[in-house]
């Protein structure tokens, strides 16, 4: 495994954990990888320091495998969510859900009554998907748009070429009071996510910008 290193991220380095590239794969781009000990390091986070996403194990729903995909911000935001995460050539699909921002937590996992739609591999410019949930009292409507296929990104971990854009809504209805959410990603060939950004109303202002600082795949 070649090893990336960039200033951002000395601190994760001392703190013990690898960040780095794998070699090119042969054949199809995978646009978000699945095995366990992936890991991808983001700056900043929602708190004070970094978001830190990996792979941390798998489970069988069903009869089908799914990867449990973790993500954990920094103190003082403290939020935590797990997806179980299933993939095919065409699509990253979500079978099961957890989070800890409910009051009090999720003691459970969320068992989705249809999987959602969270990513398309192979999608055309202009092509969108929905998928809708209920989780507690809480319920959503995530649009996705497809922007591009052939964005050019530059983050702290790298420059990254052919990368899908994607732009979301999100509609967040609880108690008959609903709040919308607007945000974009970026997900690079043979990486998976490089840039996570959320918005102002109708994707004015960027409020938030996560950037990949480093990576480390199996």
């Amino acid at each position: 495994m070649r090893t990336l290193m960039t200033k951002s991220i000395l601190l994760l380095l001392f703190a013990g954990l690898l960040i780095g590239v794998t070699s090119p794969k042969v054949g199809a781009a995978d646009y978000f990888p699945l095995q366990v000990g992936n890991c991808w390091v983001y700056y900043p986070s929602y708190g004070q320091g970094y978001r830190i996403d990996s792979i941390v194990g798998t489970e069988t729903i069903g009869e089908t495998l799914t990867y449990i995909w973790k993500r954990t911000e920094a103190p003082p935001d403290n939020y935590r969510e797990k997806r179980w995460l299933a993939k095919d050539d065409v699509e990253v699909k979500v079978l099961q859900y957890w989070d800890n921002e409910w009051e009090p937590p999720l003691p459970t996992p969320v068992l989705l009554d249809s999987p959602w739609i969270q990513d398309k591999l192979s999608p055309n410019v202009g092509e969108s998907w929905q998928y809708v949930g209920d989780i507690d009292a809480t319920h959503f409507e995530v649009t996705c748009l497809v922007e591009s296929v052939t964005a050019t990104v530059t983050v702290p971990a790298g420059k990254f070429q052919n990368c899908i854009k994607v732009r979301q809504l999100i509609k967040i209805t609880v108690s008959g009071s609903t709040r919308f959410e607007y945000r974009r990603y970026w997900l690079a060939p043979d990486v998976g996510p490089v840039t996570y950004r959320k918005y102002s109303k109708n994707w004015a202002t960027i409020t938030k910008n996560q950037q990949l600082v480093g990576y480390s795949l199996e």
